[in-house]
């Protein structure tokens, strides 16, 4: 290869590899869309997790930890969690 053909050879090697790291890169807009609407779905039962375990009209300024069901709220915020992050997942798997 001569001194004329290397630059073009190099702009090839870069231009494949840009379109091979998108690939992986990209969501779906569908997957994106409903993973949104999960996230929104979790919150609004994060929401009702606190407000049922913390009745008070202040329970934002009292800790999940302190009384008698904090320890129930933060295990019932994780499972929320991690019901989020699996419905997600699962969703993106099916939509790409």
């Amino acid at each position: 290869m001569n001194q004329s053909e290397q630059p073009l050879e190099d702009i090839r090697v870069i231009r494949k590899l840009m379109e091979e790291s998108s690939r992986f890169l990209s969501l779906s807009g569908l997957s994106g869309i409903v993973a949104g609407v999960v996230g929104l779905a979790g919150a609004w039962v994060a929401h009702l997790v606190i407000k049922a375990n913390n009745p008070y009209a202040d329970w934002y300024l009292r800790p999940l930890a302190g009384g008698e069901a904090g320890h129930g709220t933060v295990l019932e915020l994780f499972g929320a969690m991690a019901i989020v992050l699996i419905v997600a997942f699962s969703v993106h798997a099916v939509c790409w």
